[in-house]
C-alpha cells in the first residue's frame, strides 16, 4: 500500500501539484524524472553537499509515484481504495472540480480598434475558493460553496499578443475536498483578435485593417482640382489624392495592427464605394459640381478664344 501521505511529499519532490498529478502518466512522470536527475545529478552539482541526499530522494519519490501510477491504471482513476485509504474525490468534489475547470478558461476579444489605438488591455475575471466557513458545503457567507473574489489585470505591449493565443495568469482557482486535499486550478485567457467591426464596416485580414469608405462620385470628382478628401477612422485623421488611388483603394502602409515575434506591422487599405446615385447626394455637392463643371467649360472657352 502507498502512504498518503509519503506519496504528497514525493510529488512535491518531483516538484509536481496535485492537479498534474490528476493527468499524469507514465511517460510524463519519466520524463519529468530525467528532467530532475539532469538537473540535480551530484557531478553537476559538486560544490553542493547536499546534492547526493537530493538524488536519492528524487530516485525514491520516482519509486513511489510510478508504483502509484500502476496501480491506478489497474483499479481506475476514481478512486484510492486500492491503495489503502479514503477516495480521493466524492461525487460532489468532481463537480466542484468540473465547475472551476469550465472557469479557469477566459476569452477576451480585443477589438480592432484597440489593436490600432490602444498600449495596454484591462482582463476582468474571478477567482473561486472554497469557503472554509462552511467547507464548501454553501452557508450565507459564500456564494454555493465559494468565496468569490472579482480581479482584473492590465496587460501592456498588446503587439506581442498573438491572436489565438494562451496566457497563463499568476492566479488559480481553490478547492478544498472533502477529504481536506487542496487543488490549485490555474486560470488562463485565451485572446482573440476581432474579424469585423460592422460599425465602421472595417474588416482584419491578418495584420491588414480593410476600410470600406463610402463616397460620392462628386468627391473623386473634385480632387482633379488638387483638392484632397479628408476622413476618420478610430479618430484617426487621414487623406487621399487623385494620384493616390489605385483600383478604386488606397493603401497606408504600415498603418494597419503592428506586428508580433517577427511579423512586420499590416497596412490600412481602404476600398472606395462611389456612390453615383444623384438623388442621394447632397444639394450643397451638387452645387460644388455645377461650379466645377461650369469652371471647367469658362477655362475651355478661355482657351478657345
Amino acid at each position: 500500500m502507498i502512504n498518503r501521505m509519503n506519496l504528497i511529499k514525493s510529488i512535491k519532490i518531483l516538484e509536481l501539484t496535485q492537479y498534474e498529478l490528476d493527468d499524469l502518466t507514465l511517460d510524463d512522470l519519466k520524463k519529468k524524472f530525467r528532467e530532475l536527475a539532469k538537473k540535480y545529478h551530484p557531478d553537476k552539482n559538486k560544490n553542493d553537499p547536499d546534492a547526493e541526499k537530493r538524488f536519492k530522494e528524487i530516485n525514491e519519490a520516482y519509486d513511489v509515484v510510478k508504483k502509484y501510477l500502476e496501480q491506478k491504471e489497474k483499479i481506475g482513476s476514481f478512486g484510492f481504495s486500492g491503495f489503502g485509504f479514503e477516495p480521493r474525490f466524492s461525487h460532489s468534489d468532481m463537480m466542484k472540480q468540473m465547475f472551476l475547470k469550465q472557469r479557469s478558461i477566459i476569452e477576451k476579444v480585443i477589438s480592432i480598434e484597440d489593436l490600432l489605438t490602444k498600449k495596454s488591455i484591462t482582463i476582468e475575471y474571478s477567482v473561486y475558493k472554497t469557503c472554509t466557513a462552511c467547507s464548501g458545503a454553501g452557508c450565507s457567507k459564500c456564494d454555493g460553496g465559494f468565496i468569490i473574489e472579482n480581479k482584473s489585470i492590465e496587460i501592456s505591449n498588446i503587439d506581442r499578443l498573438i491572436d489565438g493565443g494562451r496566457y497563463v495568469l499568476n492566479d488559480s482557482h481553490e478547492l478544498i475536498t472533502s477529504s481536506g486535499l487542496k487543488l490549485q486550478i490555474p486560470i488562463s485567457v485565451i485572446v482573440r483578435f476581432q474579424d469585423y467591426d460592422k460599425k465602421e464596416d472595417v474588416r482584419r485580414k491578418g495584420n491588414d485593417i480593410i476600410k470600406v469608405l463610402k463616397v460620392d462620385f462628386v468627391d473623386i470628382v473634385k480632387l482633379n482640382t488638387g483638392s484632397k478628401y479628408k476622413f476618420k477612422l478610430y479618430n484617426r485623421e487621414y487623406q487621399f489624392g487623385l494620384n493616390d488611388i489605385q483600383q478604386s483603394s488606397i493603401k497606408y502602409k504600415f498603418n494597419g495592427i503592428p506586428g508580433s515575434f517577427g511579423s512586420s506591422t499590416g497596412d490600412l487599405i481602404v476600398v472606395l464605394d462611389i456612390n453615383f446615385d444623384i438623388s442621394k447626394i447632397k444639394t450643397d455637392k451638387i452645387n460644388d459640381l455645377s461650379t466645377l463643371i461650369n469652371k471647367y467649360i469658362n477655362n475651355q472657352n478661355s482657351k478657345t478664344n
